[in-house]
């Protein structure tokens, strides 16, 4: 069909393919998002907040590039080639997934554990994470494979996302698209809020909160509004693009209040889970912004240093793993600290593996898939 789209989509690990492609920090947030999600798994201390903060850094980071990516091949061919999308995407996340999780299966099978069903194989490779534990317990589901709702959630909406663009999208009129992504997070929030609401008689009720609120971080209609807002940063105050938003964004007393802000949406279970992640998405615009822009200045430079841009780039394959390993290293090693130390080098020591054996590899053969 010649509804077209360029570039692949975006997944914790991947970097943006095109001419002048990088973005100044982008990659080292990446890196800093992973690490937080590794520290609230790892239970040395953090918040448990941090891991659902680190998840919501990715899903913005994901609706930011992707709209960018597809507003540059707009720009470049006047046309969104949407199989070319799905073509780069399945290269990109299914290889390295597929890989995972039959080295996760077959350690576990060796490790005496009980076998998934052929059913939670099938769900779980096609992107029904998020569901299948929330609905069946993730017991039966592949060993400590549960970082995979998260994919589940961008697959979602990724299903849809291309086609809406292709069809909404004009480089001179960007208000149809930019109301129906806005209805679209509205719609979302407002959702969400009420089941925190409907459920107040079970506030402090630890089991029930517990499974409650793991049905509001993971499920597709409560947490997609997460990688709208990265959309709707994109069209509206893009700074790769120039902006006219832009100045004002990258200022210290937006900075401020970006930070403001960010400490609010994280600040209790209560907030996060009703109008926190809001909060965190308004948050991130002068944060993205500042930091793309002035990530070459100051201590800023921390997000282009090479030890952060290399965890932006093991990124992926280390979200991926990083739990089934812990786990299984938690089995022998009692003490937190030296359970996540080993864990963490492991997990590195994978990843980066995977990024030269298999993710650099097909990013090659990506590459040769052109626009058409």
């Amino acid at each position: 069909m010649i509804i077209h789209y360029s570039d692949n989509a975006i997944c914790p690990g991947e970097p943006l393919e095109s001419s002048n492609a990088h973005i100044p920090g982008l990659d080292g947030l990446r890196g800093l998002a992973v690490a937080l999600v590794f520290l609230s798994h790892a239970q040395l201390g953090v918040p448990g907040r941090f891991g659902p903060f680190g998840v919501t850094i990715f899903f913005f980071l994901s609706g930011f590039l992707i709209t960018t990516l597809l507003q540059r091949e707009f720009d470049k061919f006047g046309s969104i080639s949407v199989s070319d999308f799905y073509k780069r995407r399945f290269l990109r996340i299914v290889p390295p997934m597929l890989i995972t999780i039959s080295i996760v299966s077959a350690i576990s099978l060796l490790r005496g554990m009980t076998s998934p069903s052929a059913q939670a194989y099938f769900i779980q490779a096609f992107s029904f994470t998020n569901y299948y534990i929330i609905f069946r317990h993730y017991s039966h589901g592949i060993p400590n494979m549960q970082p995979m709702w998260s994919l589940s959630v961008e697959e979602h909406f990724y299903f849809v996302y291309p086609f809406v663009f292709a069809l909404m999208y004009r480089k001179a009129n960007v208000k149809a698209l930019t109301l129906v992504l806005g209805i679209a997070a509205i719609a979302v929030a407002s959702f969400r809020c009420w089941e925190v609401w409907q459920l107040r008689p079970y506030w402090h009720d630890a089991v029930a909160e517990r499974t409650i609120y793991k049905v509001l971080d993971i499920a597709t209609h409560t947490r997609i509004d997460s990688i709208i807002y990265g959309c709707l940063f994109a069209l509206l105050a893009n700074p790769v693009r120039g902006s006219r938003f832009t100045k004002k964004l990258n200022s210290i007393p937006n900075a401020i209040i970006g930070m403001i802000l960010l400490v609010a949406g994280i600040s209790a279970h209560y907030i996060q889970e009703s109008i926190g992640y809001v909060l965190l998405g308004a948050a991130f615009i002068p944060l993205f912004t500042v930091l793309i822009l002035q990530s070459r200045t100051g201590w800023l430079r921390f997000f282009e240093s090479p030890v952060m841009l290399f965890m932006g780039s093991i990124s992926y394959t280390f979200y991926l793993i990083h739990v089934f390993v812990l786990m299984s290293i938690g089995s022998a090693i009692h003490s937190h600290v030296l359970c996540a130390a080993v864990s963490f080098a492991l997990s590195i020591a994978y990843s980066t593996a995977m990024l030269w054996l298999v993710e650099r590899p097909i990013a090659v053969r990506r590459r040769l898939i052109t626009h058409g």
